[in-house]
């Protein structure tokens, strides 16, 4: 126990496998070290991956189709968006959904989060269906 305290010291980031061969311990089988070792606190945390996806602003808006009934299609359109992770890049997917139906009304991919792309993919919508009563965006 004290040569992996040791070694632990030494290497904050060797993982309990790591320390199983490193130490070769002759009385144990490396499952169960892994297992009794993670018991008595050697796992490592792991650091998330953090991306800011929004800049929180001074105003918060109400959301005014919380509960609302949706009887018809292009009653409501609500748009989101998404990050789509391809070859070390992120590339952002807006959709346009028409709340009845759930179907994507219209859509644009782009590799910034600039509000070009929003105004694309709601002139595609645009283009095929008449205009919604109400356009929702939860400050996507």
């Amino acid at each position: 126990m004290l040569e992996a305290r040791e070694l632990r010291s030494e290497h904050p980031g060797c993982g309990v496998e790591k320390m199983y061969y490193a130490l070769k311990p002759e009385f144990i089988g490396r499952d169960r070290f892994i297992e009794l070792f993670m018991e008595l606190g050697f796992r490592l945390e792991h650091k998330r991956n953090y991306r800011r996806t929004t800049h929180s602003v001074a105003c918060e808006y109400p959301n005014l189709i919380k509960g609302m009934e949706v009887n018809a299609p292009n009653t409501i359109w609500q748009s989101d968006i998404t990050y789509i992770y391809v070859n070390d890049r992120f590339y952002y997917a807006v959709f346009i959904i028409d709340v009845y139906t759930k179907k994507i009304t219209g859509y644009k991919i782009s590799n910034n989060m600039r509000a070009t792309a929003n105004v694309e993919a709601l002139k595609m919508a645009l283009k095929d269906h008449c205009f919604p009563k109400i356009h929702h965006s939860d400050r996507g």
